[in-house]
């Protein structure tokens, strides 16, 4: 099983810089939420609520745009979102590291940190953002299981996406599949689970 610390060290370090932002793009910032179980590492996501202003009914990781009044990094808007939109405070997370930013279709620049849940599970989702919060886990995906693509067009773009079906009422595409893509690249890169 990879260990907390050996996945830290496939991440990139939470303080790398990386070059600006894309002109005309939205910064925003997410938590991917670990949480080591026995059995193996499992991720947690939330299904947004069909009340938010973007991505209605979406499932994705904890966060949002970064506001600079705010927060003074990346990170802290990760944080900020994570308690915001499922009561996880800061001093329950221990940062892993990052996944390389990605630019969405709907022109946000998403800065991701990964960081391990250290607390217990009872999570408090916000009624105005957080339909459910899901957990699962990720040696299956990590292993190929449930894996798919799609490409589509999108306001006479093409589009292509991963596409990862973890139960029949979950199917994680776009942003989040990418994301969660980069990081199940790291898993299965020497790692037994």
């Amino acid at each position: 099983m990879l260990v907390p610390a050996e996945l830290s060290t496939r991440l990139e370090p939470a303080a790398t810089i990386y070059p600006p932002d894309p002109p005309g793009t939205v910064p925003a910032a997410v938590l991917v939420p670990l949480r080591l179980h026995p059995r193996g590492w499992k991720v947690l996501v939330t299904k947004r609520t069909d009340a938010v202003t973007t991505h209605k009914g979406q499932i994705s990781f904890p966060g949002g745009v970064h506001d600079r009044g705010t927060d003074p990094t990346f990170l802290a808007t990760a944080l900020r979102e994570t308690r915001e939109e499922i009561g996880v405070p800061a001093g329950e997370i221990h940062i892993l590291g990052r996944l390389a930013p990605y630019v969405t279709i709907t022109n946000f620049c998403i800065h991701p940190f990964v960081g391990q849940l250290l607390g217990g599970e009872d999570y408090l989702p916000n009624p105005a953002e957080v339909e459910r919060i899901l957990e699962f886990e990720l040696a299956p995906l990590a292993e190929g299981r449930g894996y798919s693509s799609l490409s589509v067009e999108v306001e006479g773009h093409p589009y292509h996406s991963h596409v990862y079906s973890v139960a029949e009422d979950l199917v994680i595409w776009g942003a989040t599949a990418h994301l969660l893509h980069q990081l199940l690249r790291l898993f299965s890169a020497g790692a037994t689970e």
